[in-house]
């Protein structure tokens, strides 16, 4: 059975384990938030809401606060934005309904920000480390080589989300595959480092087989394993 197969045997129930791959990759998107925090200009502990295991959600379309698969055993849920992006779009969208909200105006705040002096290569940055930081730990996990990981389909919504964040910055698709490469080196650089694989391994067996993990409690873990001692 493989992994995709191993995914939908859980979504229809015939699994009650959550699959160690699959809780090593979203660990590495959640590590990824927590190494993120200085960048997005926010508390480690605001990184990340909360972790659910067992949703089998469709992720097919885009989301703002998460970072997703197609088709998603585990779902870390935190800011999508940076504090400074975050007080733009606020701004941007103060008379829009939520339900009203589109990738237009996603596009629109990002822009504004530009044009008023944010530097917002730093949280793109961010943000595709947190896209691809997942593909580098299941790799290593298993022995694959990262870029066979990024581009299978268990990747494809974080690729996906990739490559919106590209567009809500306002960069090319070839500009957008130069800042997707370069996460994919730096994933690869953290990944081997022992600190950031302890906080990888230990937030995957933190993870329940269904439900929910708290976010302050997941971030206590990955800080833990980030700060310990060899």
């Amino acid at each position: 059975m493989n992994r995709h197969q191993r995914r939908a045997s859980k979504a229809q129930g015939i699994v009650k384990q959550l699959d160690p791959v699959i809780a090593i990759h979203e660990a590495g998107h959640a590590v990824a938030r927590v190494l993120s925090a200085e960048d997005f200009g926010l508390p480690a502990e605001k990184m990340i809401s909360y972790i659910e295991v067992g949703t089998a959600e469709n992720l097919g379309k885009s989301h703002f606060d998460k970072s997703v698969t197609l088709t998603s055993q585990a779902v870390t849920y935190g800011p999508m934005l940076s504090a400074e992006l975050q007080a733009t779009f606020s701004r941007v969208t103060k008379d829009v309904e939520p339900n009203k909200l589109t990738n237009e105006h996603m596009i629109d705040a990002v822009q504004l920000a530009k044009d008023e002096g944010v530097d917002i290569t730093r949280w793109l940055r961010a943000r595709m480390l947190i896209s691809t930081l997942a593909s580098a730990a299941e790799a290593r996990h298993t022995g694959r080589l990262t870029d066979d990981v990024w581009n299978s389909t268990e990747s494809e919504g974080d690729m996906k989300g990739a490559v919106e964040d590209g567009i809500y910055a306002g960069l090319p698709t070839e500009q957008i595959s130069v800042y997707i490469n370069e996460a994919l080196d730096q994933s690869e650089i953290l990944m081997r480092q022992a600190n950031v694989q302890r906080a990888v391994h230990a937030l995957a067996e933190a993870l329940p087989n269904s439900g929910k993990l708290n976010g302050q409690r997941a971030v206590f873990i990955i800080t833990r394993a980030l700060t310990a001692v060899d």
